[in-house]
């Protein structure tokens, strides 16, 4: 402690209990069908709450139809969606497709061994061969939505005054989501979901805080919310050429990439951080989860050009076969 602070002895205790209680609300989608290719809808319809959205996670409850067969692939609860989309007063504000595969790049790269038990507890059992199901097949998970989101990973403060609507898009298939025990030959497992619950942080303010965002409110103020959004595109078969030039998108310029991501998929430094505790070793990167990252963040905005196009070239040393599928995030 400086010297300074010891000897004032005239300063005034402060003390910050302007949030008074924080406490997780159930939300439940309207239907309850959960088949593959259900379109699943889950709604916060009161204006006069204060939902923390950066803490909210979604709760499953299912069963796998075989379990004496296989068992859940890695980040296998991911796989069971195909697209996630966030409205805010029936504007889409985020969406990510190909779910599996768009968290899976991300968690590879972004985890950390610190926080791995938490992925672990949404499905993440490449590490620790975790049993995710009992004997019967029934499994429970907690999936924290900024796995899945930008929005909800980068936006860390309240919503005042705003409807909700969270849309979930079950895959067409099961078989992503499952990896078969040794041995076995079988193309007809499912995983049957029963529950899905949206928890949602609430937030209790004390009376000087209510009364400011109150005020707030009514001066119908616009608030900024600066996130990051993901976006995969597949590229379906590389054949066997050596060369592959793959034009991928054009952009506006405030919609250009930071960060590109290449993954490849045979058979079937990220974020501006200095993160040197990565979550795979050398051999597991290579055996598991070969990825290529490409920073594209430092880049020269005085250009005048207001659109951007994105356009990926691979060259290899040898033809490229055996089935290679491409990602790219």
């Amino acid at each position: 402690m400086p010297e300074s602070d010891i000897l004032d002895i005239s300063s005034r205790y402060e003390t910050d209990s302007k949030i008074t209680k924080i406490e997780y609300h159930s939300y439940t989608p309207y239907t309850t069908s959960f088949n593959n290719n259900d379109e699943i809808r889950i709604s916060i319809q009161q204006t006069d709450v204060y939902p923390y959205l950066h803490e909210s996670f979604i709760f499953l409850e299912g069963m796998f139809s075989e379990p004496d067969k296989v068992k859940l692939s890695n980040n296998g609860y991911s796989y069971l969606f195909e697209q996630i989309r966030l409205e805010i007063n029936g504007i889409e504000i985020d969406s990510t497709r190909v779910l599996g595969i768009t968290s899976s790049l991300k968690g590879y790269l972004s985890g950390t061994p610190d926080n791995y038990n938490c992925y672990e507890n949404s499905g993440w059992n490449f590490k620790n061969a975790t049993q995710s199901a009992n004997d019967k097949g029934e499994f429970s998970a907690c999936i924290p939505l900024k796995y899945w989101l930008g929005f909800f990973e980068d936006y860390s403060k309240i919503l005042v005054n705003s409807r909700l609507k969270l849309i979930l898009n079950r895959s067409h298939s099961d078989l992503n989501a499952l990896s078969l025990k040794s041995g076995i030959n079988i193309t007809t497992a499912k995983v049957a979901l029963n529950k899905i619950v949206w928890k949602v942080p609430h937030i209790t303010v004390d009376d000087g805080e209510r009364l400011k965002l109150l005020k707030l409110v009514e001066k119908e103020k616009s608030l900024f919310i600066p996130f990051r959004s993901f976006e995969t595109f597949e590229y379906p078969e590389l054949g066997t050429a050596k060369k592959v030039v793959w034009n991928l998108k054009t952009a506006s310029k405030l919609e250009k990439p930071r960060f590109i991501i290449i993954g490849l998929q045979k058979g079937q430094s990220y974020y501006e951080k200095s993160i040197r505790n990565p979550i795979l070793s050398p051999s597991t990167f290579l055996s598991n989860a070969p990825i290529i990252v490409i920073d594209t963040s430092k880049q020269n905005d005085s250009a005048t050009a207001s659109a951007v196009d994105v356009q990926l070239e691979i060259e290899a040393s040898e033809s490229l076969t055996g089935n290679i599928k491409l990602k790219l995030h």
